[in-house]
């Protein structure tokens, strides 16, 4: 089990260096072997004899340890470090300094003594270097692709933080090196901080560590809540509120400029002294940089401003031949696993929400399933209980909810499905579970209703470090995804950072819901649109058709306004279980009175979420870019898939970055130049194109843009018409 984090370093002051091994102890209870055999490591075979050996530790109750271990280690033992001219305890407090340095040799010939200081910033440098160097932290784009990040520059190379830490020990590294910024919110708040806010969730384990570290040295009381944004969606809901003293841990950046607009864009509600940015490229001021990637780790600087990769994606029921760059091809089914029978069985039961607000001063989430009304659905009680059986080992001794109240009651599901065979088991909330000692052997079994952003699943991982021995094992079962499959993933790799080996098995019930989060966002946008219509023009026609339009749509139960309504959009008829579409969900346009577009929607929502997310696919070749690369639909897929109704599906299931063309010179006149042929000839799917232009789904650079409103506004001339609204609002859109 790793207990210690050491590494290489120097120190460096006035024209003097010296080599120096640094060894950070993040617990108490260590043997002296223990650190021996991690310097033996660090000296090798070749001779290398450091000029210091650093202590790092947050106890100075292990003085003992080092004095006993530095006189062993001074000892004939030891060829290479008979040059060593210092070796030192270097105690740290809650401000992150060191304190009281125990100086256990010192040789003051030849090599001088460093301050306090100079050990702080040398090893912080060091800690990082190695961490940077070793675990794939940087990962360079493939030949002819770049990644963007949000501050739009270009870079061949791109930061994963979350990659940073492969255990609980270096996570306790990073949070000893982010304890000032601790200390400068404290003195800032005249409070201790409440809320550590992370850029994303693969960091929250950092932000587990500072918590714990710093309640050990009394930098806090009590153990702050960890949130999480989705970067820059989500900057505007992280301004305190009252009683709110957060801090705010970026995992990486390459300019600085989440920091920076995180300011801003809260008012000045945040300031720039409480938040910290992990990994960076840029000069360490403001944003507070930890470590900045030196420039060789970095790769080549790019000057192009094209940094987009065009995805051309083809499905085994689309043919037509691709072109370059190499297209995604699925290989997997469209449709999830039983994904007839699973939203058969949930159908009408009032389970699904869209847009809807969990509480008055909350804004509506996207898509919604409730967890509570879930647990007391007979068919999923009926799976749980059989997972419970025939998964579940006769080692399980406890059962760990999420906390919410349809996992408490999953798990009492769980419970007693097994009472029968062996005594009534235990059931724990994650709070709970924190508070427990260290428990031995102890096989677990995980429910959770609903897994969304992953917080809690995280959470869950943290208190679960504390199962230490190897062989113990977790069992997650009964998650219904609102999201991503992409949040077990993080799951199972957090719970890697519990330095053992685990067995991990999950279960899943009710997938269909990882695709459909586009389409109502889409649709609300569109609701909104026909509602301005309808205030501001005083053409009788025109607000007559947005008004019978409106009418459909509130008559189905279509979501608007935030309030929330089930399952408006699809619906199953007949006993041959297929799939319709609700008469408010219309598409634009005559395909409804011909033919039914819902198989096609479907299959093209989760064919492109497949292509963002599949796992038989490279990086490189997914459609989602993962926040800081951008991956567009090529544009000629439109002409290649030349059914009005695939290109209208597309449309309606794509994420805007996905259709936003304005960060590239080819794709972007490619796609001016396809929607005004498009215009020009009438083609079926022309409303659903000027909805998407006018919503801002479709964007294009400001010289295409003009070129596209010239040529709507020349086809459709009738002012009455609603095509025409369509194509004046467009014209006036600023982009």
């Amino acid at each position: 089990m790793t207990r210690l984090f050491s590494f290489r370093g120097e120190v460096t002051w006035s024209v003097q260096r010296a080599d120096v091994i640094f060894i950070y102890i993040p617990i108490c209870e260590i043997a002296p072997s223990d650190i021996e055999r991690r310097l033996v490591d660090q000296l090798g075979d070749g001779g290398i004899s450091p000029d210091f050996i650093v202590f790092i530790t947050p106890f100075s109750q292990i003085e003992d340890v080092v004095i006993t271990l530095g006189n062993e280690l001074l000892s004939e033992r030891f060829d290479n470090l008979k040059r060593c001219k210092g070796i030192v305890l270097a105690p740290f407090n809650k401000w992150g300094s060191f304190v009281n340095l125990n100086w256990i040799k010192y040789d003051n010939t030849g090599v001088p003594h460093p301050d306090s200081n100079q050990l702080l910033v040398s090893a912080r440098n060091a800690g990082f270097a190695c961490l940077t160097g070793s675990n794939g932290v940087i990962t360079k784009a493939p030949p002819g692709t770049y990644f963007r990040n949000p501050s739009q520059n270009p870079r061949s190379y791109f930061i994963r933080a979350a990659l940073l830490c492969r255990n609980s020990v270096e996570a306790s590294f990073v949070s000893f090196a982010l304890l000032p910024l601790v200390a400068k919110a404290e003195v800032i708040y005249r409070k201790a901080p409440n809320i550590i806010w992370v850029d994303t969730v693969s960091i929250a384990y950092i932000a587990y560590a500072l918590s714990e570290l710093c309640i050990h040295l009394g930098a806090l009381s009590a153990k702050p809540e960890i949130r999480s944004y989705s970067s820059y969606g989500g900057l505007s809901d992280t301004a305190p509120e009252t009683g709110d003293y957060p801090i705010f841990l970026i995992s990486a950046s390459t300019s600085g400029g989440m920091a920076r607009d995180l300011v801003a864009r809260t008012g000045g509600r945040v300031q720039q002294e409480i938040i910290g940015t992990i990994l960076g490229s840029f000069e360490e001021k403001f944003p507070q940089l930890l470590y900045s990637i030196p420039e060789r780790q970095q790769g080549p600087n790019i000057e192009s401003v094209n940094t987009l990769r065009e995805i051309l994606v083809s499905g085994e029921d689309f043919l037509f031949s691709p072109g370059e760059p190499i297209p995604v091809v699925l290989k997997r089914i469209h449709l999830p696993k039983l994904f007839s029978e699973n939203f058969k069985s949930i159908q009408g039961k009032g389970l699904i929400h869209h847009f809807k607000r969990l509480s008055a001063d909350k804004k509506p989430k996207a898509f919604f399933i409730d967890g509570a009304l879930l647990a007391a659905d007979n068919d999923f009680r009926h799976w749980v209980v059989s997972k419970a059986k025939g998964m579940l080992p006769g080692t399980v001794n406890r059962i760990v909810y999420q906390n919410d109240e349809g996992s408490r009651r999953m798990a009492e599901i769980v419970r007693d499905a097994l009472k029968p065979f062996r005594n009534e088991l235990p059931i724990s909330s994650v709070e709970e579970i924190e508070k427990l000692p260290p428990q031995n052997d102890e096989t677990v079994a995980i429910v959770a209703a609903v897994a969304g952003s992953g917080m809690e699943l995280m959470r869950i991982t943290k208190a679960l470090r504390q199962y230490q021995p190897e062989g113990s094992r977790f069992f997650l079962i009964g998650t219904v995804l609102a999201r991503s499959y992409m949040q077990l993933e993080q799951f199972k790799a957090n719970l890697k950072l519990a330095d053992k080996t685990l067995s991990y098995a999950v279960e899943t019930w009710g997938d269909f819901a990882t695709s459909t989060v586009a389409l109502h966002e889409y649709h609300v946008r569109e609701v909104n649109l026909l509602k301005e219509i309808v205030g501001t023009s005083d053409n009788t026609d025109l607000n007559q058709f947005a008004e019978n339009r409106l009418d459909s749509i509130q008559a189905q139960g279509v979501v608007h306004e935030g309030l929330p309504r089930s399952e408006p959009f699809i619906s199953m008829s007949g006993d041959d279980a297929s799939f319709d579409l609700s008469k408010g969900f219309a598409l634009w346009g005559n395909f409804n009175n011909r033919r039914c577009p819902i198989d096609v929607l479907f299959t093209v929502s989760c064919w492109l979420q497949n292509a963002r997310e599949g796992r038989s696919l490279a990086h490189s070749e997914r459609l989602d870019g993962g926040g800081f690369q951008q991956a567009i639909i090529a544009p000629d897929c439109f002409l290649r898939f030349t059914d009005p109704v695939i290109q209208v599906s597309i449309l309606r299931c794509a994420h805007d970055s996905e259709l936003d063309y304005r960060s590239s010179l080819t794709a972007s006149p490619r796609a001016a130049e396809i929607i005004s042929k498009f215009l020009g000839l009438g083609e079926e799917s022309v409303t659903e194109l000027l909805m998407a232009l006018v919503l801002k789904r479709i964007r294009l650079r400001r010289e295409d843009k003009d070129r596209v409103s010239a040529e709507a506004m020349n086809v459709f001339s009738d002012k009455k018409a609603f095509l025409h609204e369509l194509a004046r609002r467009y014209s006036e859109l600023k982009e």
